[in-house]
């Protein structure tokens, strides 16, 4: 049988909105800003393989992200947004052959 909860006691809800008040978001781990990057790259390729190869082939948030990352110096991020940019000079050897062939493998998943 389940019960209804009952309410906060006045000093238990002013402790919660302590809490609250004083949290801090936590710094980033080498793992999560290396998962992020590798989600921003993802949908840039994705949105360049259903869209077309531009920077406004993706969507504005994502967007956002990679010129963000790009701001921070982040090397994948900014070979990412060279290529969406039609800048194919510092693109390394077989980048476009390796973006085709990642975009063949999800297509078989």
């Amino acid at each position: 049988m389940r019960h209804r909860a009952e309410p906060l006691s006045p000093e238990q809800t002013a402790a919660t909105m302590a809490v609250a008040r004083t949290a801090r978001p936590q710094p980033w781990t080498a793992e999560d800003h290396a998962a992020h990057v590798a989600i921003v790259v993802r949908i840039a390729i994705r949105s360049a393989k259903r869209r077309g190869v531009s920077l406004q082939s993706m969507l504005s948030i994502p967007r956002g992200w990679l010129l963000k990352l790009c701001d921070e110096g982040d090397p994948t991020c900014l070979v990412v947004r060279d290529w969406l940019m039609g800048n194919r000079a510092h693109l390394p050897d077989g980048f476009e052959e390796a973006v085709s062939a990642a975009s063949i493998n999800e297509e078989d998943a």
